[in-house]
């Protein structure tokens, strides 16, 4: 029981470390982004490419050594092979031991012998050529603003011409809208003039109808009224 408890005691130890790892790791990635947020608003709302720095500020590709900003080439050695497959040298006899040459005391000075040179040069030489590099390092972090800033231009420039593009697709749209509507209305004009021409054509044909009723009735009633007086002439008696 005593173990077990211990295990628990353990275990709970361990998870309490592993989670404040945690909520540290959490902190600092939260104050990271804060920090880059605020770096982006001071640039005016863009985010910058996250570069690796040098002593030069430049970064040319997979390189080893980083001089005066720029970055020298790993110098790429021949593999030798392990010692498995080395092949087996036979024995030689040693080499004769040769006396090295004296120097040409014209040609080649003595590691003794002053240069001829006074410190104080050598020291001014070596000032005045890093004052050269940060030079040089200071033109190619300027020309790179001005790289980022032309690139930022023509970002706008674009995004200025994409939105120029679709306001004139939109006026586009709301042309063919209108000339649509144009149309429905002509539509709905000539159907109108039609319902008043088939209105007008059967009101024209019913007042010709009755018309003709009524001149029957009137020719019926005249005719019936003349045949009568003729009658009433011819045989008085009959029709009183």
């Amino acid at each position: 029981m005593e173990k077990e408890e211990r295990h628990m005691e353990k275990e709970e130890n361990g998870k309490g470390r592993q989670t404040h790892a945690e909520e540290e790791n959490e902190k600092g990635r939260k104050t990271q982004r804060r920090k880059m947020k605020r770096e982006k608003r001071d640039r005016g709302g863009k985010w910058k490419r996250k570069k690796d720095t040098c002593r030069g500020g430049k970064w040319k590709g997979k390189k080893d050594t980083c001089r005066g900003g720029k970055w020298k080439e790993r110098p790429q050695f021949p593999k030798l092979p392990q010692s498995s497959q080395r092949p087996q040298i036979p024995h030689r006899p040693p080499f004769p031991q040769q006396q090295p040459s004296k120097p040409d005391r014209q040609t080649e000075p003595r590691p003794n012998q002053p240069t001829g040179r006074c410190v104080v040069e050598e020291k001014e030489e070596e000032e005045e050529e890093e004052e050269e590099e940060e030079e040089e390092e200071e033109e190619e972090e300027e020309e790179e603003e001005e790289e980022e800033e032309e690139e930022e231009e023509e970002e706008e420039e674009e995004e200025e011409e994409e939105e120029e593009k679709e306001k004139e697709k939109e006026k586009e749209k709301e042309k063919e809208k209108e000339k649509e509507k144009e149309k429905e209305k002509e539509k709905e004009k000539e159907k109108e003039k039609e319902e008043e021409e088939e209105e007008d054509g059967g009101r024209k044909w019913w007042s010709e109808k009755v018309w003709l009723r009524e001149s029957e009735w009137k020719v019926g009633t005249e005719a019936r009224k003349s045949l009568q007086s003729h009658l009433f002439i011819l045989y008085p008696a009959s029709l009183s």
